[in-house]
């Protein structure tokens, strides 16, 4: 995998990669199949875990796109929005996979642009998934109270538009937040009900990820039983899945975050 200068890689979720781009720009414009090709070739970086290639070739199609949208007849502008939040989402997903400030500031503005498209479109789950992508970001930046303010957003859009998925996603994204803020009980409450929401949907992930993030709350106030109680949920769900990679990914997770109660 590519690192960047003095930054630590992460594996980036290569999960959507498979997807083709929300809109045709080889219909919008005569070099939209130049663009194509682009999206494709980023869409081997990051599948190949190149991470650097891949967030070029991601801007270079943002970029492309971005000068052909006024020129367009407006069916062939909101293709081109698809595409260019398509290009915004992988960009911002490589850009983190860097322990690196500046990548992260790069991706803050990916995702900005993000939900700026998603208005554009008035897609509210693209507009959802973007905002709970921005406040996981500012919560890992240290940029705590901002997430917050972030997910009240996402939780009245999830509200207001019946998206369950989202609003358990946004209780997680706001345990993290208050673990950061050293408000445990308040972190423990919200990704406990996260977690109850994901169990009574039958999504073993979701249930997973609300366990880790319970776990590393219930370490950081100091209380080892529930913290480590809370990881072998997450490990046992990871297990339950069938999926090795899974698990590995929360054993990784977790040793730092348990190493004192084990």
């Amino acid at each position: 995998m590519a690192r960047g200068k003095g930054s630590k890689t992460r594996k980036a979720s290569t999960a959507a990669a498979t997807k083709t781009p929300g809109g045709d720009p080889a219909a919008a414009n005569p070099q939209g199949a130049d663009l194509q090709t682009a999206f494709a070739n980023a869409i081997s970086a990051l599948q190949s875990g190149e991470m650097k290639h891949a967030s070029i070739q991601f801007g270079f199609c943002y970029v492309a796109a971005e000068i052909a949208l006024p020129h367009q007849e407006p069916e062939m502008q909101t293709n081109l929005r698809q595409y260019l939040w398509q290009c915004a989402l992988y960009r911002a997903a490589c850009l983190t996979t860097f322990e690196s400030p500046r990548e992260h500031e790069e991706a803050q503005k990916c995702l900005q642009q993000c939900i700026q498209l998603a208005e554009a479109l008035q897609d509210t789950e693209k507009l959802a998934e973007a905002l709970g992508l921005t406040a996981s970001l500012q919560a890992r930046m240290g940029q705590c109270e901002a997430a917050l303010t972030t997910l009240d957003r996402l939780a009245a859009l999830a509200t207001e538009h019946a998206l369950a998925t989202y609003a358990q996603v946004a209780l997680v994204h706001r345990g993290t937040a208050l673990t950061g803020l050293q408000r445990f009980g308040e972190a423990i409450a919200a990704l406990a009900r996260a977690e109850q929401m994901a169990a009574d949907a039958g999504d073993k992930r979701a249930e997973g990820n609300a366990c880790i993030e319970l776990a590393k709350a219930y370490s950081a106030a100091g209380k080892g039983k529930p913290a480590l109680l809370a990881g072998r949920r997450a490990l046992g769900l990871a297990e339950s899945e069938g999926d090795f990679q899974r698990v590995q990914l929360v054993q990784a997770q977790l040793a730092k975050e348990l190493a004192f109660v084990e």
